[in-house]
């Protein structure tokens, strides 16, 4: 593969990692708004608005190819993100942790950020590797 072609790869690769960072850190704010962490929660929206806007930018940048790709890689991100949800929730089930939040704001942040690592696990496994 050529480097172009490696480089328009990652991009579409990175777009999609950064489209699943902003949904965790937007899947993270109800509990802190429900907690009355305040700075924490302005916190997360400053880093979500930056995240945001890296985010526009790279996809304004990117080439037709890159944005078909980005549509598959979109897919790949829900079901890694409902696999997280579902793991997040059998985890929640088995273990008795007494929370002062409901469920599904200690489940869903969990649940997503679990399905954007396994995302990010499957995009790397599926680099092309050097032989050299």
């Amino acid at each position: 593969m050529s480097q172009s072609g490696t480089r328009e790869r990652l991009s579409a690769e990175r777009a999609s990692a950064l489209i699943g960072l902003l949904l965790v850190m937007l899947s993270a704010m109800p509990g802190y708004w429900l907690l009355g962490d305040h700075q924490r929660l302005m916190l997360a929206v400053s880093v979500f608005v930056a995240a945001a806007m890296l985010t526009l930018l790279l996809l304004w940048r990117m080439s037709g190819s890159q944005r078909r790709r980005l549509w598959r890689m979109g897919s790949q991100l829900l079901l890694c993100f409902v696999i997280g949800c579902a793991i997040m929730s059998i985890w929640s089930e088995l273990s008795a942790d007494m929370r002062h939040l409901p469920r599904w704001a200690t489940m869903l942040p969990a649940g997503t950020t679990t399905g954007l690592l396994l995302h990010v696990v499957v995009c790397w496994w599926r680099l092309p590797r050097d032989e050299s």
